[in-house]
C-alpha cells in the first residue's frame, strides 16, 4: 500500500537551482530567506549546507525532502 501511494505522489527532485530555489521560496516566504536556508548547515542534511548537496540528483533529493518535511511542519 505504501508503495502504491508513493508512485502516485512522488517527489521527482528539481533539474536545477533555480528549480530548488523557487520550491525553497514557496516554503520560506522570500527569496532571501530562501537563500539564507541554502547556505545554512542543516543537522538533518548531515551538518551540511543545502547547496553543497545540489551537484547530485540523490543530494538534490535530499534536499527537496528536507524541504518538504519544513513544508509539513515534520521535525527531522
Amino acid at each position: 500500500r505504501a508503495i502504491m501511494n508513493q508512485k502516485a505522489n512522488p517527489i521527482t527532485p528539481p533539474e536545477s537551482f533555480d528549480d530548488v530555489l523557487k520550491r525553497a521560496t514557496d516554503v520560506f516566504g522570500d527569496k532571501k530567506a530562501a537563500i539564507d536556508w541554502l547556505h545554512q548547515k542543516s543537522t538533518a542534511l548531515g551538518g551540511k549546507d543545502p547547496i553543497s548537496l545540489l551537484s547530485s540528483p540523490a543530494g538534490k533529493n535530499l534536499v527537496v525532502c528536507e524541504l518538504e518535511r519544513i513544508r509539513y511542519g515534520i521535525v527531522s
